[in-house]
C-alpha cells in the first residue's frame, strides 16, 4: 500500500475522488493509509455531506498519534457540471483553462486528517465549489510535485509547465508533465507524487449523457 494515493468512486451523491499523502513510508504509516482507504470507501457510499466525511475521517484517523494524512476530498456532479472540494492539510486544486491555470482559494483550510483538534477556531467548515465545462480542467497534485528538488535546487515549475501544454488533450497532458517531472529530479530523491486531472467528459448520442472522467493521472 503505497502512503500516497488516490481513487474515484460513483456515489449516490456524485463521482467522490480522493488524493490523500502520510508522510513516512514505516509498515505502521502504511497500515494507516489502508485503514483510511477502506473507511473513505465505505462512508463515501452513506455520507451526503462532504463536510460530514472529513470529520469522520478525521475521528478514525485521530488516535493514531504518530500519523496523520494530508486529504484533498472532493465530489463531481454526476453531470460533470461541478466539483466540490476541501483541503485538508493538502494544498488546493488549480483550473486550466484559456491559456491560464489559477490556483483556486478553498473557503475552510483545515489540518490534516487527524489533526483537526490543532484548530478549536474553525467551529464551520465551507466547502468550495468549482464550475466544470468542455474547456476548463481541474490539475490536483501532492506536495511531491512541488516539492520535488532538480540538480539546480530550483522546484518543478508545474503550473508553467501545465499552462505551455494545455492546448493538448487531458491524458496528453498529463503524461507530458509526468515526463518533465521526471526529467527535472533525475538525479534527485524520487519519493512519492501524484498528478490528478479532471475534466468533464460529454457523450453526444441519443441519450446526451456528461459526466466527470479522470483521463489521465499519475503517480511517481
Amino acid at each position: 500500500m503505497s502512503c500516497c494515493f488516490h481513487e474515484a468512486v460513483p456515489t449516490p451523491y456524485g463521482i467522490r475522488i480522493l488524493m490523500a499523502d502520510l508522510p513516512g513510508k514505516s509498515d505502521a504509516t502504511r497500515a494507516v493509509a489502508e485503514e483510511l482507504l477502506e473507511r473513505w470507501r465505505r462512508q463515501s457510499l452513506t455520507e451526503p455531506s462532504l463536510t460530514d466525511l472529513a470529520v469522520r475521517l478525521d475521528a478514525a484517523l485521530a488516535p493514531h498519534l504518530d500519523a496523520y494524512a494530508k486529504v484533498l476530498l472532493m465530489n463531481a456532479a454526476d453531470d460533470g457540471s461541478r466539483v466540490e472540494f476541501i483541503c485538508c492539510g493538502h494544498q488546493p486544486p488549480y483550473v486550466v483553462a484559456d491559456g491560464r491555470i489559477t490556483a483556486i482559494e478553498p473557503l475552510t483550510m483545515l489540518p490534516p486528517l487527524g489533526l483537526f483538534s490543532l484548530a478549536p477556531s474553525v467551529t464551520r467548515i465551507y466547502v468550495t465549489s468549482v464550475g466544470m465545462g468542455p474547456k476548463r480542467r481541474m490539475l490536483a497534485l501532492t506536495d511531491g510535485v512541488t516539492e520535488a528538488v532538480g540538480n539546480q535546487g530550483a522546484g518543478f515549475a508545474v503550473t508553467e509547465d501545465a499552462v505551455a501544454l494545455g492546448d493538448r488533450e487531458s491524458a496528453g497532458l498529463v503524461a507530458q508533465l509526468a515526463e518533465k517531472f521526471d526529467e527535472h529530479r533525475r538525479d534527485s530523491d524520487r519519493g512519492e507524487a501524484t498528478l490528478l486531472l479532471l475534466e468533464q467528459n460529454v457523450q453526444r448520442d441519443d441519450s446526451d449523457s456528461a459526466g466527470v472522467e479522470v483521463p489521465g493521472n499519475a503517480a511517481a
